[in-house]
């Protein structure tokens, strides 16, 4: 739930995941890889598809938004919203299971979570025309620790064209840096900062393989202000500036 939506990313980018959003106040657009732009106001939802390149962005700081992110069995798919944006208006159905999740929000005890839990999936069924598919919604519940480090690395994974932080990765899973870089390290071995690096090299050595490719155009395209912040951050990786490594290895 974001009261001021500061933790927009304003470049193209998409997740491995669908992402539902209600706008509770204000107005914000929305923007596909081919430019169109929608809008999006107070009193609607919008659903973004999963592997959807999009760009959000709001109009003032008075935006107020509640969003969920969520995965799907292989075999269910939204009979809507599976290509493209959906935009819809919230009914009272929708209204009362949020006004249910605002108000058990601050009770941490085992019912709130669980009727919490409840009221998303009743909301996600009803937007996803899946109400014959409830129990198979109600068993992909994930391990809060697996679900916070698959969810970093996924955006990390589908953010490799720009610049992320461990910050920014803690802000958009909503939970304390310091935190979250334990957990990573303790379930996978690495830094949340290792795992950037590891994923950022190892795409930037795919990218160096294409011969068509500038140094230039590669620091572009990994989100580097410059080819030299590029340069400097493949050295200090690997041992090699990147044109060094491509003549060596890629002849």
């Amino acid at each position: 739930f974001n009261s001021l939506s500061k933790h927009f990313n304003n470049k193209l980018h998409k997740h491995a995941f669908y992402e539902l959003h209600f706008i509770l106040d204000g107005s914000s657009t929305i923007t596909d890889s081919s430019g169109n732009e929608y809008t999006v106001d107070t009193g609607e939802a919008i659903i973004v598809p999963q592997d959807f390149p999009h760009v959000f962005k709001y109009k003032n700081n008075k935006l107020k938004r509640f969003s969920i992110a969520f995965t799907l069995p292989e075999d269910v798919k939204p009979i809507a919203f599976s290509d493209n944006f959906g935009i819809m208006k919230l009914h009272d159905g929708i209204i009362e299971n949020l006004n249910t999740i605002f108000s058990k929000a601050n009770k941490n005890t085992t019912l709130s979570q669980f009727i919490i839990s409840n009221r998303i999936y009743e909301i996600l069924c009803d937007i996803l025309n899946l109400e014959e598919r409830r129990d198979i919604l109600l068993n992909a519940e994930p391990n809060p620790i697996n679900f916070y480090i698959d969810k970093s690395k996924k955006y990390i994974n589908d953010n490799l064209n720009i610049i992320l932080t461990c910050k920014d990765i803690a802000d958009y899973c909503h939970i304390n840096e310091i935190y979250l870089n334990r957990l990573f390290k303790k379930h996978t071995g690495e830094t949340l900062h290792k795992y950037i690096q590891r994923k950022k090299i190892g795409y930037s050595i795919e990218l160096l393989k294409n011969k068509d490719l500038s140094l230039n155009t590669i620091s572009t395209m990994l989100g580097f202000s410059n080819e030299y912040y590029f340069n400097t951050y493949f050295k200090k990786a690997v041992g090699l500036p990147p044109g060094s490594y491509r003549n060596i290895n890629f002849r």
